[in-house]
């Protein structure tokens, strides 16, 4: 039985080597072909890296069904990014982004209410004035 349990442990040490290749040591045309480490890409050299934004919460899940209406308002804007949600949770109007409403500790429902801006809603510039894309549920 020692026997056997020798034989076994001087196998696994002969299996092992005892240092690794160096750089130095010749390789097989084989080992030739698969590059010992992986290439380093750049792609844009000498460009400095853009901050990444923190992840925005998830929307909540946009029904399919519905209509959605357009409200406008009297403020000017020029583009969709002038205008935001007049209030944090369930706005039905927009304002002037100067005149945005703090919403940092405000709490909101997930609600998909009818008449707001909750779901397939938000604020644009329609015409050269802020408007209210509003959803309501199908009738019925």
């Amino acid at each position: 039985m020692r026997s056997l349990v020798g034989a076994a442990l001087v196998l696994a040490l002969a299996g092992c080597e005892k240092d690794p290749p160096s750089a130095k040591t010749p390789v097989s045309r084989d080992d030739a072909l698969e590059p010992a480490e992986p290439a380093l890409v750049v792609e844009q050299p000498g460009a400095a890296p853009s901050p990444v934004d923190p992840d925005p919460e998830p929307a909540p899940q946009e029904p399919s069904f519905g209509t959605t209406k357009i409200v406008t308002t009297q403020i000017p804007c020029q583009t969709d990014a002038d205008c935001v949600k007049a209030s944090c949770c369930h706005a039905t109007t927009c304002v002037a982004a100067a005149d945005a409403p703090d919403c940092s500790s405000a709490t909101c429902t997930l609600d998909c209410r009818g008449g707001t801006m909750d779901c397939n809603g938000g604020c644009l510039c329609a015409e050269g004035r802020c408007a209210a894309k509003l959803w309501s549920a199908p009738e019925g």
